[in-house]
């Protein structure tokens, strides 16, 4: 797999490797408030995206939409993969 000949090219029937690995890891998260109760006031909900933007930001990621409603909101977060999946959860 990926050999080469001296002459650098690679041997017939030889599988050809990418060189590089590409990733796009999307997450969407769904956060809920407690029993589904209309606590984000749309008044507040702008300093709460923005802060819930600034927490992927510092783990590395990016957001790529933050939206929701009185008692809920969505993240779309692309997430680089030197962070494992599991530390974007925390």
């Amino acid at each position: 797999m990926g050999q080469q000949q001296e002459d650098g090219a690679s041997p017939e029937g030889a599988k050809e490797t990418m060189p590089h690995t590409a990733t796009n890891l999307l997450v969407h998260f769904i956060f809920s408030t407690k029993q589904r109760c209309a606590l984000i006031k749309p008044d507040f909900e702008k300093d709460l995206h923005a802060y819930l933007g600034g927490i992927i930001r510092q783990i590395g990621g990016t957001a790529l939409c933050i939206n929701g409603t009185h008692d809920h909101i969505h993240l779309l977060v692309a997430c680089p993969p030197t962070i494992p999946w599991r530390r974007s959860l925390v």
